[in-house]
């Protein structure tokens, strides 16, 4: 199972909706994908529970049975933000990693959505880098405020592309383009060193 982390260092980047086009596309390629919306600290209320938008409707569109409140864990209404904030502080990592495990079960992807900002998470004990190192996620960060706009660092894009080529012209699914791609960058950064050590010998 591969699990992908969308997150932006700008606000209204468009996380979501490259969230719900990935959920399409991998939908029409046979994947089993999943959505989770790991922290949320801008919660409204409605019906005395905390209410996302976003995770209700991406939950429609990737299909999922699971509620939405273990799709979306850690979700702060402002009444609960305020009690993080005073303290005591609750510990929201086992709720995060329980419902990951739950979510990730018998699916192929699970992408997974960042907040706001890269600061977004860390009131809840959870920044974006914690939630990465704890679920092993790889991680795509869109820079622009709308998808037309979208820029990504070129390392992404070569990625991107060689996941292309692999998927349409070769019929690699999601988990064997992952190794291979791993394998490649080790390979790459093998050479690099031997390139560093051979020129030492030469001095």
């Amino acid at each position: 199972m591969k699990t992908l982390y969308i997150t932006s260092a700008e606000t209204f980047s468009g996380k979501s909706a490259l969230c719900i086009g990935l959920g399409l596309r991998f939908k029409q390629d046979g994947l089993n994908a999943g959505y989770m919306k790991p922290v949320n600290v801008n919660c409204q209320v409605k019906e005395g529970v905390a209410y996302d938008e976003d995770v209700f409707f991406a939950k429609q569109v990737y299909g999922m049975a699971e509620p939405a409140e273990l799709i979306s864990p850690v979700a702060l209404t402002p009444a609960k933000l305020e009690q993080q904030l005073r303290g005591p502080e609750t510990d929201f990592q086992p709720k995060l990693k329980d419902a990951f495990a739950k979510l990730a079960e018998g699916r192929d992807v699970l992408v997974m959505e960042g907040g706001r900002s890269l600061r977004e998470g860390y009131v809840a004990g959870l920044p974006p880098k914690k939630v990465v190192e704890m679920v092993d996620a790889g991680v795509l960060e869109p820079r622009g405020p709308t998808p037309d706009a979208w820029s990504f660092p070129a390392s992404a894009l070569l990625r991107a592309r060689a996941t292309e080529r692999l998927v349409n012209d070769l019929g690699v699914n999601l988990a064997g383009v992952a190794l291979i791609l791993d394998l490649i960058e080790e390979r790459r950064q093998l050479e690099r060193r031997l390139d560093e050590l051979e020129r030492l010998l030469e001095r």
